[in-house]
């Protein structure tokens, strides 16, 4: 995330079914802004499969869409191994 300096705080909200959501509050050079994370259930890396293709892919198709102007979140960060969460990405923050 440009700008970010920090998580303020990551609260996991209710509901998704095969999918962990979780409001983050981080601190940027603007002031602290609210991001969504997508994960895989339990912070596992999951077997990639045609009818299952992953997290990446979902935030590669928010994207695409995102390009030709469906509303859609930015996507500013798919987790890799390396983050130590899983499979996943981060977004901006929508209400509703």
């Amino acid at each position: 995330v440009p700008g970010c300096n920090g998580l303020i705080k990551a609260e996991r909200l209710s509901g998704g079914a095969s999918q962990e959501t979780y409001r983050l509050t981080v601190s940027t050079l603007d002031g602290e802004k609210l991001l969504a994370m997508r994960r895989s259930p339990g912070g596992q890396v999951l077997e990639k499969t045609a009818q299952h293709p992953g997290l990446e892919v979902e935030a590669l198709l928010m994207e695409s869409a995102r390009s030709v102007g469906v509303p859609e979140p930015e996507v500013y960060h798919v987790l890799s191994e390396k983050d130590g969460l899983g499979d996943g990405f981060i977004m901006e923050w929508l209400e509703g």
